[in-house]
């Protein structure tokens, strides 16, 4: 599964990008919307839950909160209508409440481990049928990856096989058959998909890339 991702620093900018993802993000499909505070982050991007009710679409909405109190946002991003809820384990408390939250308004949680996090703690939450890897530092789009990524994914499929991997971030088609490759469910791309001549096109080259396993 390939899901664009919306990284603005205004609501007006995120509309544009959803705008263009309605064009060819299949009916019921995903997009990931990254939520920045310029605390937990240095950079900051568009990050109203209000607004995020008045972007009327039919696709469904993931929120990557890399904020510094995810505990804290979360409700409101439910209440506008985030369908999953992607936290950095470092900066959640209590885990098992944000996931009965999240529960209760019909969402899923999925923890992230970015690269300063040790992947061997993934462990601990065999609860969820989805984790993340960010395979960038937390912020801004357009970075180059964490080399590191593509094994933390490796290491996520040998130890949580049922397990479903997100790659988040630097994803193009290079790295993204390496995420296939090294056993990655979903792609998250934005720069890719949304700073190219032509966003569908290169959101359909995602979606036929093939993991090429000797």
């Amino acid at each position: 599964m390939i899901i664009p991702s919306i990284n603005r620093t205004s609501f007006e900018k995120a509309q544009k990008d959803v705008r263009k993802a309605e064009e060819f993000v299949p009916s019921g499909g995903w997009l990931h919307l990254d939520i920045a505070d310029g605390k937990f982050t240095s950079w900051k991007s568009w990050n109203s839950p209000e607004e995020l009710k008045n972007l009327h679409t039919k696709l469904n909405i993931e929120a990557h909160l890399m904020v510094e109190n995810p505990e804290g946002v979360a409700l409101s991003w439910l209440e506008a209508g985030a369908r999953r809820l992607i936290v950095p384990v470092q900066r959640v408390v209590n885990m098992n409440a944000l996931r009965a939250l999240a529960a209760a308004h019909g969402a899923r949680l999925i923890p992230s481990f970015d690269s300063s996090v040790p992947i061997d703690g993934a462990g601990q939450h065999k609860w969820a049928d989805c984790i993340g890897i960010l395979a960038v530092h937390p912020g801004g789009s357009g970075q180059n990856v964490v080399e590191g990524s593509f094994e933390r994914v490796k290491f996520l499929r040998e130890t949580m096989p049922g397990v479903k991997i997100e790659f988040d971030g630097a994803v193009d088609l290079d790295t993204g058959t390496r995420a296939l490759e090294a056993g990655a469910d979903i792609l998250i791309s934005g720069h890719y998909i949304f700073e190219s001549a032509d966003p569908k096109e290169n959101f359909l080259k995602l979606n036929n890339l093939k993991p090429h396993v000797s």
